[in-house]
């Protein structure tokens, strides 16, 4: 049986020859690696002529020859030719140079330094700004590097505005999908599971684009990437999240029914929200609107006040209107009579000032309507539907801060009457009080009695005169057919609730019953 086979290496060394075996008889050399430009010569290395050569940094390559005909390995090495030494008037600037952003093939050359850089026609953002120069000796400077911005056109935060969305997916910019609405829905569909990266921008006015915002996702082997589509709403006003109301939709173009006929009237908040085919939900969304939908009316404890509106409204079971008409004399003083708006329709028409009477402390809700109810003629009650300043007497616009006795002093000089001029009331405790020279701020949804000042003499109060006890002469807000269970309650003539009869006219069960 035979051994693996052994290889080994060895060196038979040249034969030694006499003392003069290891002269240099031969050698060569070239300058920066041009081999075509080999110089030989028959002799030792000498002198190397360099006068040609540019001043800066070069190599050197030599080999040599022995008298046994070997040549040795190259060796090559650096060295430098020093720039001549110039005199003084050598070292000044006699050419530049610059260029911008790195495109040193787009350099501009001129005769003397820099002065004016023409930068008009860059993008508005970052550049960078190249110069260098030659001195008289014919050598250039390194380049000098400098950052500088151009502006963008100036525009006012308030006027600034996105105009266009992109994104891509997985850093495929050549992919981009834009738009210039925002994006709902990022198309997945096409993906493979596994890692994926979203990158978004969004572009303004002014041109400039935000710079990408990119995030990571993670698509599952079992996810299951299928289309979505929207299946139902819900909704809810301010933070009342509890009474949320629900509805389906077919579509994304479907409309949501949204029920505010159990609002209140004023301004509101309506929130509302989507959810898919897969349960999922969207985020929640918000817009503010002013509904007229539901008045609540509280009655005071008077048992009658005030109201209006700016839409048509049904009266509630229990709850009646009423308007005011002509002025009565009664024994308690002037009053106005009452009459009944009609009780068939039970519907108050918009812009119509009203007396509502009920139970004390009730609150009655009227609703919006589309119907109309039966026109009020001769209504002395003015509509105050927004909250507003209501003065004194009204007729002559310059004089509706003055006082009484300014008043009658400028008629007088002015060579005018009171014809035409109004006395405004407002009601405090079932009947009308003359509003005082500094006015009154009355609240929205109320109303006020406008009367001639030549009819009132400017009286102090207003007491209502009820249809139904125009006979009688009671004048006042407890009406005839008063309630049995309020029958030994004390009133005085202004329909105010007294603890005991007082000396004068009182109100006793609905009988009028004069003490001395």
């Amino acid at each position: 049986m035979w051994s693996p086979q052994l290889s080994c290496y060895f060196i038979k060394p040249y034969a030694v020859g006499g003392s003069g075996s290891g002269s240099i008889v031969r050698h060569q050399y070239w300058i920066d690696g041009n081999v075509q430009a080999t110089v030989a010569s028959d002799s030792k290395p000498g002198p190397i002529d360099i006068s040609s050569l540019n001043a800066g940094l070069h190599t050197l390559t030599v080999l040599v020859q022995d008298q046994a005909g070997y040549w040795s390995q190259q060796v090559t090495k650096c060295f430098i030719k020093p720039y001549a030494i110039a005199g003084e008037g050598d070292k000044t600037v006699v050419e530049h140079q610059y260029w911008i952003d790195g495109r040193v093939q787009a350099r501009v050359t001129g005769a003397d330094a820099v002065s004016l850089i023409d930068i008009e026609g860059l993008q508005p953002g970052l550049h960078s700004l190249s110069v260098r120069v030659k001195a008289g000796t014919g050598t250039w400077s390194s380049p000098v590097n400098k950052l500088f911005v151009t502006p963008y056109a100036e525009i006012s935060v308030g006027d600034k505005a996105v105009v266009e969305h992109q994104y891509w997916i997985d850093g495929k910019t050549e992919a981009i999908v834009s738009s210039p609405a925002q994006f709902t829905a990022i198309d997945s569909l096409t993906l493979e599971p596994g890692l994926h990266s979203l990158s978004v921008r969004v572009k303004d006015n002014t041109d400039m684009w935000s710079a990408p915002a990119t995030r990571y996702f993670i698509l599952r082997e079992d996810d299951v990437i299928e289309p979505t589509t929207i299946a139902r709403y819900k909704y809810w006003f301010d933070e009342e999240t509890s009474g949320a109301k629900a509805g389906e939709l077919t579509s994304a173009s479907d409309t949501m029914n949204i029920d505010i006929s159990d609002v209140e009237a004023g301004e509101h908040t309506l929130w509302w929200c989507v959810g898919d085919s897969k349960g999922a939900w969207s985020e929640a969304r918000s817009t503010t609107f002013n509904s007229k939908s539901l008045y609540n009316f509280t009655v005071p404890e008077s048992g009658v006040g005030t109201f209006a509106a700016d839409v048509n409204l049904t009266l509630p079971d229990g709850l009646k209107a009423h308007f005011c008409t002509e002025l009565k004399e009664t024994e308690e003083g002037l009053g106005i009579k009452v009459v009944d708006i009609d009780s068939i329709t039970g519907i108050i028409n918009q812009n119509t000032g009203v007396l509502l009477s009920g139970t004390p402390g009730e609150t009655y809700q009227l609703r919006y309507t589309t119907d109309a109810g039966t026109p009020v003629e001769g209504n002395n009650l003015v509509p105050v539907v927004e909250p507003a300043d209501i003065e004194a007497v009204v007729g002559f616009a310059f004089l509706l801060r003055a006082s009484a006795k300014s008043k009658r002093v400028l008629s007088s000089a002015l060579g005018l009457s009171s014809v035409g001029q109004q006395t405004n009331y407002m009601m405090q405790d079932g009947s009308f009080v003359k509003i005082d020279a500094a006015g009154a701020s009355m609240p929205g949804h109320s109303a006020y009695l406008s009367l001639p000042t030549t009819a009132t003499a400017e009286a102090d109060f207003i007491v209502l005169v009820w249809k139904d006890s125009v006979e009688t002469g009671t004048g006042n807000a407890i009406k005839a057919d008063y309630d049995p269970e309020r029958d030994g309650r004390v009133y005085n003539v202004y329909g105010q609730r007294l603890s005991a009869p007082r000396k004068g006219v009182n109100i006793i069960g609905g009988r009028k019953v004069i003490i001395k």
